[in-house]
């Protein structure tokens, strides 16, 4: 039983690390207004939400 409980916590931390990357990227572009900071803030939005989605649905 602790090996789902060490997964769901790996599965978390990804996810918490994933939010945290768009977070700061969105806040560059919202601060420098560049579109190539607005790129990289969308493909690291693109990479949380792939997290939460079943393989091969996006």
């Amino acid at each position: 039983m602790s090996n789902v409980i060490i997964l769901k916590d790996r599965e978390l931390a990804r996810q918490e690390a994933a939010w945290k990357k768009y977070v700061e990227a969105a806040a560059k572009a919202q601060e420098t207004r560049d579109f190539t900071d607005a790129l990289i803030a969308g493909k690291a939005y693109g990479e949380f939400v792939r997290l939460f989605c079943a393989k091969g649905t996006i």
